[in-house]
């Protein structure tokens, strides 16, 4: 409690740097103090990285591929496929792209998400009978993304790589610790190139994601 009420009232001076965000704080305190011990600052942090800048947030806490690699148009929520479903990254980006547009349909409509199992199914009948007009409400939704992906661009908020090693090896050990056939090539190439293949991983992944919002 004391750390939570020193950053948030800027207390100590590492009180106010933790308080400009990980990211930034990883970063200065490696400018500071070097990398004395065996890693780096930002070897023990995991976060979800904007643009060249200090942007980030913290992922939702599942230790799946989804939440790691794709956390959504709007990160932090739970935007993205968080089943705990091994999958190759097309797949992934897919479905990713596909539960974001579910999920933001409870939040912009205001439903609890909790309810999503029998929403999905009827809200569209629903909507149409209370306000009579024949609604798309999954391409509305989409098509509702689409633009905050766009916002996102022209503000260079765009998601950044992984970043830190925690992040890195969530992906590597979920991946070969896997026995799922469908990530098996995933894995020989992963124990084979290490780090390399999980940015060539995430990179299909995220590419996946993005084009299911292109028309």
């Amino acid at each position: 409690m004391k750390l939570i009420n020193d950053v948030a009232y800027g207390r100590t001076e590492f009180a106010r740097i933790l308080g400009r965000g990980i990211r930034y704080a990883c970063r200065y305190f490696e400018d500071v103090y070097g990398n004395k011990g065996k890693g780096k600052f930002s070897d023990f942090a995991h976060y979800a990285s904007f643009g060249e800048g200090d942007g980030c947030i913290a992922q939702i806490r599942y230790r799946v591929l989804g939440a790691i690699i794709i956390p959504g148009v709007i990160p932090g929520k739970f935007h993205t496929d968080y089943s705990d479903t091994p999958q190759p990254p097309e797949e992934l980006g897919k479905k990713s792209a596909d539960r974001g547009v579910w999920e933001i349909v409870p939040e912009n409509l205001g439903f609890c998400r909790f309810h999503r199992k029998w929403y999905e199914k009827h809200i569209e009948n629903i909507f149409n009978d209370v306000f009579g007009e024949e609604i798309n409400i999954y391409n509305h939704h989409r098509k509702l993304l689409q633009k905050v992906i766009v916002y996102n661009k022209k503000a260079r908020n765009v998601l950044a790589p992984l970043e830190t090693k925690r992040s890195i090896d969530a992906v590597k050990s979920y991946v070969m610790e896997s026995d799922s056939a469908d990530l098996g090539k995933w894995a020989d190439k992963m124990r084979h190139e290490g780090d390399k293949a999980v940015e060539e991983y995430c990179e299909q992944a995220r590419q996946s994601f993005n084009n299911a919002f292109t028309d």
